[in-house]
């Protein structure tokens, strides 16, 4: 599961998609809609929200705007289209490894 901690606007165009797919399926494990993924490492952060749910619709909005932005056609009606109201807190040593990740694949730039 690709949930990164960083803005989307940092990812590639095959990124962006995998990373759409895979909130889709986060969305639907948080909804104990389906068995799998329970308990992956990128879901800590959501799981561990107060309203996990609600987090998640925010982070899959965000991903569909930026998607939008690029001129993508994601599927709206797969999420509720909310604003992220409050930030989940990432620690400073993952958003450290997302970047340096990106830095690697040749993603984006200092």
């Amino acid at each position: 599961m690709r949930l990164r901690s960083l803005h989307p606007q940092y990812s590639d165009p095959h990124k962006i998609v995998a990373v759409w797919r895979e909130g889709l399926l986060a969305k639907k494990v948080l909804e104990g809609k389906t068995k799998g993924y329970r308990h992956h490492p990128q879901l800590v952060r959501f799981v561990n929200y107060a309203q996990q749910r609600e987090a998640m619709q925010a982070y899959l909005f965000l991903i569909h705007d930026d998607a939008e932005k690029r001129g993508y056609r994601f599927s709206a009606e797969k999420i509720e289209a909310k604003p992220l109201v409050a930030l989940i807190p990432v620690t400073r040593g993952q958003l450290e490894y997302e970047f340096e990740y990106l830095l690697k694949k040749g993603v984006c730039s200092q």
